[in-house]
């Protein structure tokens, strides 16, 4: 095609309006006062500035998205791997499908599920399901080895609680002072374990049934839990009921009961604890269900 000169009078930059051909609208190209390309004979306008694509719209002073010959996307930086032994930022995402993303001060990631409870994030092996991170109004869960809800691990807490011996009626004991009462707790599921160490003196062991209270949650309504004696202190107590003897925890409660397994029976302060001595201890750990 013949070529069209449009030459101006004056250094500067020249405006060239054409008028467009539906509603007669005059519109304007910004010629600049430079040498440049501003459309390649093959129709690419990477030259041009303010010139949009349908549903992206840009106003970076910087480049903002970098689609590489790999067809692999950078944004928010030029680093390839960000955060992959580096401290840069940005995300990066390969063709393969594997994606990078690091963040200085914050979180890199953030996710949201509207309007009901269900999986927020699926995991799948060969385009199968194998396990889930689901959301709900009381936090989130995880399915572990399959994807039913008997899979689904959704409470852990970590804690302290203060046992006694009876409780506000110290049964079993008449207690002068608790010297020492500790009790930690984990609990996973259904399932808490826990330790606990608890030290009285000046006191006098009872004929009540002897018992330690406070634990932090309730034994399941189905079943007795049993716990070994462990570490107790005892000077001078040889006729104390050690031998098969153990803790038994109630149904549906949060005490457990000195049980003697010779009489299938729980004992009190005086046969768990004879003798003169005014100081007593016991340690034991063990686990138990709880309903959820």
């Amino acid at each position: 095609m013949a070529k069209v000169k449009i030459q101006g009078n004056a250094s500067g930059t020249g405006i060239l309006t054409v008028t467009a051909p539906n509603t007669s609208t005059d519109r304007t190209i910004t010629l600049p006062d430079a040498t440049g390309t501003l459309l390649n004979s093959d129709g690419d306008g990477s030259s041009l500035t303010g010139v949009g694509v349908a549903g992206i719209t840009s106003s970076a002073d910087a480049t903002a998205i970098t689609i590489d010959s790999n067809e692999q996307v950078t944004m928010g930086g030029t680093t390839l791997y960000p955060g992959q032994g580096n401290t840069a930022t940005g995300q990066h995402f390969e063709n393969s499908g594997t994606g990078y993303l690091s963040r200085t001060g914050g979180y890199a990631l953030g996710l949201n599920r509207n309007t009901s409870d269900g999986t927020l994030i699926n995991f799948a092996r060969q385009g199968s399901s194998v396990g889930s991170i689901d959301a709900s109004t009381s936090g989130i869960s995880i399915k572990l080895g399959g994807t039913a809800a008997a899979n689904a691990l959704d409470d852990y807490e970590e804690g302290t609680f203060s046992p006694s011996f009876g409780g506000s009626d110290s049964q079993g004991f008449t207690v002068g002072s608790t010297q020492s009462a500790i009790g930690k707790y984990v609990k996973v599921g259904s399932v808490v374990h826990f330790h606990l160490s608890i030290n009285i003196t000046g006191s006098t062991p009872t004929s009540q049934g002897l018992r330690i209270s406070g634990f932090p949650f309730t034994n399941n309504s189905a079943t007795y839990a049993f716990f070994p004696i462990g570490a107790a202190y005892k000077p001078g107590n040889s006729t104390s009921l050690w031998n098969g003897s153990l803790w038994r925890m109630d149904k549906d409660g949060t005490t457990c009961r000195f049980y003697v397994i010779d009489t299938n029976a729980t004992a009190d302060g005086n046969q768990a604890w004879s003798g003169s001595n005014d100081e007593y201890r016991h340690e034991f750990s063990g686990s138990y269900l709880i309903t959820i």
